[in-house]
């Protein structure tokens, strides 16, 4: 589209100049069609002519009264002269030329830079004592007695935003501000517009480059840009400590590090840089119109001030330098401080951090729960204020530890008492020994406190493998005792029958052995059932205290890592814990 349009006004320009756009040309007048070209380019294509006699005359007049033009010619001659030979003797086609009619929009961004550095020069010589910032009167005063025109009305000025009016008293145009403003803007084409480079950019690069982070330290930024030059500030150079200060200062409001594209860093960095960094307005607070929006939206008839408008503000500034009155009442003209806003504003992704800067340390944790039921929703946008909302709740807790008004109706804060919940989750092997919720003083079933009766029962579902096993026990001690009885009264002594005399059969010694250690299995029996009755009473009243339905109770051993139970005694004693 762009060249498409180049290559319409160079046609133009042929058809002023009567030139065919057909077969080679002459290079002399393929030179001033690109002139002519070149005029219209740089009135933004609004430049015609009925006849040659008043093309001549209207470039003519524009070459008087264009401020720098010779400059301009130079640069051209400069683009055109590569394109073509010496000596101009050869010739060529419109599409030749058409190529060199694009190739001037596409490096005319090079002249406007010089044509910008010019204009920071001029206004840098306007300034007073605070640096970028040259008083209102001044400015319209050099559009009186100059070839400048600085001649835009302070209300749009100020909808430009390249107006300072801290002082309403003594109004100053910020001078980045206003040379990357629209009225010094090109309007060379209907499809983009060629206006001052923003040199901030630059030194914004490079910091970002080193620091390789959206944010950093303040004493690694202010290490980088003492070392950092510009093009009206030397390097290196010693930081001032208000300066130094400001910056700390933003740290503080982004919770100990600077975000690099907040508005209190490039208000920073206008105060570092205030010839080259524009200052950063709020939001909604500018807008770059063109003097005809500017007029249609405000109603104004123009954009620039007249000349009775300009000398009247000359006139009313009583502490401009030449004025009798200079120094009384002035203000602050004799300080070089920059004003300071404190209005925080960053990009959607340090949104979160500048939140967690309002917030007190100490809440910190409970914000981060507040964020928990967020996991399903949609990403958060420019527009959500659900968390924001939140944020601002936790801020707002009046008991944090950091707040002038902690401990007034704070309940227990100072407490050291942890809160405690009675509900229990238990893996899936506990869950058949897990307690009925809400009735800690019922025991499981699995451990029921055992009823009278149930020795019984508890003997008869005893197995039939430990039956063989205490008979075959029986059996093997009777005949041992029986054997062990009967050698030794061989030996010792003759036992008789009452009646015949006769010697008694060894084997009958069998019976009473037999009945000895019967006897001796039932009292070992009765006292394990007895151990087992007290284990689990015991047992059953720690489960009433503890809720705990994790005990087990057998044979009187205790499990690892349980708690060992002490037996009482029989004469009634209370069970204690061994352990």
């Amino acid at each position: 589209l762009v060249r498409k349009e180049a290559v319409g006004r160079l046609q133009t320009a042929y058809e002023l100049h009567a030139l065919p756009l057909n077969g080679p040309l002459s290079e002399p007048k393929v030179e001033e069609a690109l002139t002519t070209y070149f005029v219209a380019y740089l009135k933004a294509g609004n430049f015609s002519a009925d006849d040659a006699d008043e093309l001549s005359r209207k470039k003519q007049l524009f070459a008087k009264r264009y401020a720098g033009y010779d400059e301009a010619k130079g640069w051209l001659d400069d683009v055109v002269g590569k394109r073509m030979s010496t000596s101009r003797s050869a010739s060529l086609n419109f599409a030749a030329a058409s190529n060199i009619a694009s190739e001037i929009g596409e490096k005319f961004y090079a002249f406007n830079d010089l044509e910008c550095k010019s204009l920071k020069t001029t206004l840098q010589g306007l300034e007073g004592k605070k640096a970028g910032r040259v008083r209102l009167s001044t400015f319209y005063k050099a559009s009186l007695y100059s070839h400048w025109r600085f001649n835009e009305r302070a209300d749009y000025l100020k909808r430009l935003g390249a107006l300072d009016d801290s002082d309403p008293l003594q109004p100053r145009v910020i001078v980045p501000n206003y040379i990357m403003s629209r009225p010094n803007c090109l309007e060379a084409s209907n499809l983009y517009a060629v206006c001052c480079r923003n040199e901030c950019e630059d030194l914004l690069s490079h910091l970002e480059s080193q620091i390789g982070s959206s944010a950093a330290e303040p004493l690694k930024i202010a290490e980088m840009v003492a070392n950092l030059p510009s093009d009206m500030v030397p390097a290196p150079r010693n930081l001032s400590q208000p300066l130094m200060d400001r910056l700390f200062q933003v740290a503080r409001n982004n919770y100990g590090r600077v975000p690099l594209h907040g508005r209190l860093f490039a208000q920073w960095m206008h105060h570092a840089y205030p010839r080259e960094c524009p200052y950063p307005h709020e939001v909604g607070t500018t807008s770059p119109h063109t003097p005809d929006e500017w007029m249609k939206e405000t109603g104004h008839s123009m954009a620039a001030a007249s000349t009775e408008e300009m000398m009247q503000q000359v006139a009313s500034d009583t502490c401009a330098s030449d004025s009798p009155q200079s120094g009384a009442g002035c203000g602050d003209e004799e300080s070089e401080e920059l004003p300071w806003n404190e209005a925080e504003e960053l990009l959607l992704a340090h949104r979160e951090e500048k939140e967690l800067a309002k917030v007190p340390r100490k809440e910190l944790a409970l914000q981060a729960t507040s964020r928990q039921d967020d996991t399903t929703a949609k990403p958060q946008t420019a527009s959500s204020s659900s968390w924001l909302t939140r944020v601002q709740q936790v801020a707002s807790d009046t008991c944090a530890s950091d707040s002038p008004q902690s401990g007034s109706g704070c309940g227990d804060e100072e407490s050291e008492e942890l809160p405690w919940n009675e509900a229990e989750e238990l893996l899936l092997a506990h869950e058949g020994e897990k307690e009925p919720a809400g009735v800690p003083e019922t025991v499981p079933p699995l451990q029921a406190t055992p009823k009278q009766g149930d020795n019984a029962a508890e003997v008869k579902t005893t197995s039939s493998s430990s039956w063989l096993t205490r008979v075959g026990v029986v059996a093997v001690a009777s005949i041992g005792l029986a054997a062990s009885g009967m050698a030794y009264l061989q030996r010792m002594m003759v036992h008789r029958s009452f009646k015949d005399n006769k010697p008694m059969p060894a084997h009958w010694l069998l019976v009473p052995f037999t009945l000895v250690v019967l006897l001796v299995d039932k009292t070992a029996t009765t006292s394990d059932t007895y151990a087992r009755q007290h284990c689990r009473r015991t047992t059953d009243r720690v489960i009433q205290l503890l809720a705990d339905p994790s005990w087990h109770c057998g044979n009187g051993l205790h499990q690892p890592g349980r708690i060992r139970l002490g037996i009482p005694a029989k004469n009634g004693g209370a069970p204690g814990l061994q352990g």
